[in-house]
C-alpha cells in the first residue's frame, strides 16, 4: 500500500477505495475539500496525484501536501458558503499542526 495512503488511514481520515476500469488504476476518494468536494488520489508510477475540481492535478509527496491542498481549497471556498467559514473538522487538527490556522480558545463565564 502507498505510504501516504496508509498515513491518511492511520490519521483517521476516511477514504473510499475503488478500481477505475477505464484507467485501470486504484482510486482513493477523500471528502472534506470544500468547493472541490471530493478529491481523488491515484498513483502514476511512483507518484501520488490528487485530482480535484476543474481537473486540477497536484503531486502529493507527503501527508503534509494533502493538508496544504485542503488549506488551499478552504481559502478559495470559505467566503462562498457559511458552512465553509471554518475549516473542515477532520482536517482542522492537521491545519493547526502545520501552522496554517491558529486555534483560539475563548473562555466564557456563566453564572447560576
Amino acid at each position: 500500500m502507498n505510504k501516504i495512503i496508509e498515513e491518511v488511514i492511520k490519521k483517521g481520515i476516511d477514504l473510499k477505495v475503488k478500481y477505475n476500469n477505464i484507467t485501470e488504476k486504484m482510486e482513493y476518494t477523500i471528502d472534506g475539500f470544500y468547493k472541490s468536494g471530493d478529491i481523488i488520489l491515484y498513483e502514476e508510477g511512483e507518484q501520488l496525484i490528487a485530482l480535484a475540481r476543474y481537473d486540477e492535478k497536484t503531486d502529493i509527496n507527503s501527508f503534509s501536501d494533502l493538508v496544504h491542498l485542503n488549506y488551499y481549497w478552504w481559502n478559495s471556498s470559505k467566503l462562498r458558503l457559511d458552512a465553509w467559514k471554518t475549516p473542515e473538522y477532520r482536517w482542522l487538527p492537521f491545519l493547526i499542526e502545520e501552522g496554517l490556522v491558529t486555534k483560539i480558545v475563548q473562555v466564557v463565564e456563566t453564572y447560576k
